[in-house]
């Protein structure tokens, strides 16, 4: 599949899902662009990914407490959730794993829980001069932060939610994986099945009964070098060790792509 343009202004392209604003990416840490730049505020997130993607964001320290849409490249493909929730664009995060043996479902925390639900807040620790790192920790433990995949509680999804604005936000990988995913046996085939894995998917999106405010799509089609534009190194452009993992297979891009865009048509439009 030929890949998105390029633009360290605008990583990758809109379109309208039944009067939903849409947008479609390379790479999992460009939808942070389009989060901010529609100025939402303590949305859920509906993370549908075969990764948890929370990982410690490593900033500036002149971003850290003004970050922007712009701040995009900044950010790691695996660690653009905790930036957004420090800046309050979101407060409640759900996360679906559809690779996992029973599409696991897990309620990560909240700023404002309710009813048993973890609290979640952002921690900032300093190891090198002027590059601070975001964590979000959880209120049962001192030292568990999000990057532990088990943190949360399994739930059904009766049992989600869903507070307006509301992002849905999905990555391929959910469906067809290269390789690696979260909470799955070592030995088990990521890449086969995803026309059920999306219709499945489909099935609890639409029994939730709730319009996305925005939705996000990630290809994870990899090779992108976000590296020399965070280390200010034009010498590392062209460096292949500094490009993004591809976690969607690119043969597949297009036919899971098109499957579950024609998924979200039918339950949105």
């Amino acid at each position: 599949m030929k890949p998105l343009e390029f633009s360290l202004k605008e990583p990758g392209k809109t379109i309208s899902i039944g009067g939903i604003p849409t947008a479609i990416t390379w790479d999992h840490n460009e939808v942070f662009y389009y989060w901010l730049k529609l100025g939402i505020k303590n949305a859920t997130l509906l993370h549908i990914d075969a990764h948890l993607d929370h990982g410690i964001a490593k900033l500036p320290g002149e971003y850290i407490d003004n970050l922007l849409a712009e701040h995009w490249p900044m950010l790691t493909i695996d660690a653009f959730i905790c930036p957004a929730f420090h800046a309050g664009v979101i407060s409640d995060i759900y996360w679906l794993n559809p690779q996992s043996a029973d599409a696991r479902l897990m309620e990560i925390g909240s700023a404002h829980p309710t009813n048993g639900s973890f609290r979640l807040e952002t921690k900032i620790i300093q190891r090198e001069p002027n590059n601070p790192q975001i964590l979000m920790w959880d209120d049962e433990t001192v030292d568990r932060f999000c990057q532990d995949y088990n943190q949360g509680r399994i739930i059904l999804p009766s049992q989600i939610k869903i507070k307006h604005p509301f992002i849905l936000d999905v990555d391929l990988d959910a469906f067809c994986c290269l390789m690696y995913a979260e909470n799955v046996q070592e030995d088990q085939d990521l890449i086969s099945d995803y026309d059920k894995k999306i219709f499945d998917t489909g099935a609890l999106l639409r029994n939730l009964g709730k319009r996305p405010d925005l939705i996000t799509i990630t290809r994870s089609a990899g090779g992108r070098n976000y590296y020399a534009f965070r280390e200010l190194r034009t010498d590392l452009a062209s460096n292949n060790q500094y490009r993004t993992t591809p976690y969607t297979p690119r043969n597949l891009i297009k036919p899971v792509e098109e499957m579950l865009m024609s998924k979200l048509r039918v339950i949105y439009e």
